[in-house]
């Protein structure tokens, strides 16, 4: 004990010293009482309520923020020679916790409501507070609210014998003996809100910060049956067995079975069921959402794109649909980049995708060929694939590398190619193997010498973006590769190149085709497309 007081303190300790050492580390435990006191049970203003929360936070911590600082001061005071060191500063923590304490006594007695009976004041919670005649919320009194028989429902939620309150705003319930509210108070991003129901009625209640409370009544379709919307967005969303309701109104024609919450993109809640895609509180003409048809705009600003028209970032129709590009290019000293703005994926094969056909975006030559044919099978196409959803063995088992398309999300993998094509098979997409030149932001494999000169492509993912990466101009391979870690994309599978089998196109927003390398040969056999 000895060693380990001399190694913590410096030295060894008096028995006078031992003896204040101990009565400071007693202090500690003046600190969880006021833990108990109910000025931490409630909210204050908000100048105050900071306080409030230090004050707690600290005095949970008391023993984590006190015991270091005793250390410092007993050995720098020893070191000095010095006892008001040694024995003043350590009560320092003390000085602020009891200002704090104090300054919270002194703003529950200067917050008491005018003209408030002090003899019969008292907090009750969340910031109501009443007396024997009267009751108020933060300090407001709540009109015709009566004292005796006022009491709590479920946070901010109370009633007396004659209505019910949310924070300050009266209401009427219709049938009271069935009165009932789902879960708790919900606290959102956006506002506070509160869902109930009786056997006559559905209550939504809403509190918003720059405004009073509102309670908005609907008529009860379906009692048993009403539940609120699974959320982990927290988005206030219900539904009985015939409506879907948001907020303030309902979704006439939503499908309650189908409904659920899809995701959030910046402060837009999205939903789906089997007809539509819902935007917060809106009904949208999109019929199935898809997260990565998200691009920004020359506006820096969000847009949504579901291959027929743009919408904002609300999901509300643009109204110069000419003002977006079907495709965005991006250049380098070694690479040409296309960022295709599309809804769907195929690998179309026999016959290239005709440019007449104004769905079309992109499309490039994917998997290898194994002979010249003047007829087109299957077998003739290097590696397993799947096109238009059917699955094909083709010719051998082709590259490593396999890139895959299915339930609008792409897959870029070195293992499972197998497994990867069935299940992209089993959900009507695509896929193809090639050589993998990058994974994971590594290069994968060496399916060309370095020194090789020639132009190279890949299909890439960057930043979340599919793209197709171009070399700008005949060069080795080294120089490809490194041009695409530099570019910072994390996948790259190899597309079939070569004079004649590099002939692709792409298609501008005004419909216009654009061809890459004009030189075609009759024997290509698939094409990775993208789709609006």
């Amino acid at each position: 004990m000895k060693l380990l007081m001399k190694k913590v303190f410096g030295s060894e300790l008096t028995g006078g010293q031992k003896c204040m050492l101990i009565l400071l580390l007693c202090t500690m435990a003046l600190w969880v009482v006021p833990l108990f006191d109910n000025r931490l049970d409630y909210p204050l203003p908000e100048r105050t309520d900071t306080v409030r929360l230090v004050f707690g936070f600290a005095c949970l911590l008391f023993p984590v923020i006190f015991i270091p600082w005793l250390i410092v001061c007993f050995r720098w005071g020893m070191r000095k020679g010095s006892a008001l060191i040694r024995y003043g500063l350590p009560l320092l923590p003390h000085v602020a916790m009891a200002a704090m304490f104090g300054f919270l006594l002194l703003a529950d007695s200067l917050l008491m409501p005018d003209g408030a009976d002090g003899k019969t004041f008292s907090r009750l919670w969340y910031g109501f507070t009443k007396d024997a005649g009267h009751v108020w919320y933060r300090g407001q009194e709540i009109p015709g609210a009566d004292a005796a028989s006022f009491e709590r429902i479920d946070g901010y939620l109370a009633k007396d014998k004659n209505r019910y309150y949310f924070e300050r705003t009266g209401f009427e319930v219709s049938d009271p003996a069935s009165f009932r509210v789902f879960d708790e108070h919900y606290r959102t991003r956006w506002d506070d809100f509160v869902w109930a129901i009786d056997k006559d009625s559905i209550y939504f209640i809403v509190s918003s910060p720059v405004s009073e409370p509102k309670v908005y009544k609907y008529r009860t379709i379906d009692y048993d049956g009403f539940q609120i919307v699974p959320s982990d967005i927290g988005y206030p969303y219900t539904k009985d067995k015939q409506y879907v309701y948001c907020g303030q109104g309902a979704f006439p024609d939503a499908d309650p079975e189908s409904f659920h919450e899809v995701d959030i993109y910046g402060e837009t809640v999205i939903a789906q069921d089997k007809y539509r895609v819902y935007a917060g509180c809106c009904e949208t003409p999109i019929q199935t959402y898809h997260r990565e048809n998200w691009f920004t705009g020359e506006d820096g600003l969000p847009y949504y794109r579901d291959g027929e028209n743009v919408y904002d970032r609300y999901l509300r129709l643009v109204e110069d649909q000419n003002s977006f590009p079907a495709m965005r290019i991006d250049t380098t000293d070694n690479l040409i980049v296309y960022y295709p703005e599309y809804s769907r994926l195929d690998l179309v094969c026999e016959t290239m995708p005709s440019k007449d056909d104004q769905e079309v975006i992109f499309c490039a030559e994917a998997a290898f060929t194994a002979a010249r044919l003047d007829t087109f099978t299957h077998r003739n196409i290097c590696g397993p694939h799947v096109s238009g959803g059917a699955l094909y063995q083709g010719c051998g088992n082709g590259a490593a590398g396999v890139m895959t398309w299915a339930d609008s999300k792409w897959m870029f993998a070195v293992n499972g190619k197998d497994s990867l094509l069935k299940n992209a098979a089993d959900k009507q997409g695509m896929g193809f193997v090639q050589y993998m030149v990058v994974y994971d932001g590594k290069i994968a494999s060496q399916p060309f010498k370095d020194a090789s000169v020639n132009e190279y492509r890949c299909m890439c993912e960057k930043d979340g973006k599919l793209c197709v990466a171009d070399s700008r101009q005949p060069q080795k391979f080294e120089v490809f590769k490194n041009a695409l870690l530099d570019y910072g994309v994390r996948y790259a599978i190899y597309l079939d190149m070569g004079t004649g089998w590099n002939y692709s196109w792409w298609r501008d927003e005004t419909g216009t085709v654009h061809e890459i390398h004009n030189k075609r040969i009759p024997y290509t056999t698939n094409w990775v497309t993208f789709y609006k």
